[in-house]
């Protein structure tokens, strides 16, 4: 079970907007409802895997300490390599 909470700050001090390095099916472990929310360091966000094997080429995971979701991708889509998937801040 992972414990989210509402941020308590509005404004972030760093924005960061992480694309796919490679092409293939996106997945993503974060849903739409938890844009808005903090997620702790190490949170897996989504992931790609290849078209064809379905083996991991790219895992996203939560960077700062207290990663603001921002925007994310909510559904299960192909993309296309350096495809924007996520915008996520760290709180001031």
């Amino acid at each position: 079970m992972r414990l989210l909470r509402r941020p308590s700050r509005q404004f972030t001090s760093a924005q960061r907007r992480p694309c796919t390095r490679v092409g293939g099916v996106f997945v993503p472990t974060l849903r739409d409802d938890e844009v808005g929310t903090i997620v702790p360091i190490g949170t897996e966000m989504g992931k790609i895997l290849d078209l064809h094997t379905l083996a991991e080429l790219q895992v996203f995971t939560a960077p700062y300490e207290q990663t603001a979701m921002l925007l994310l991708r909510p559904q299960i889509c192909t993309v296309e390599g350096s495809a924007l998937v996520y915008v996520i801040g760290k709180p001031a």
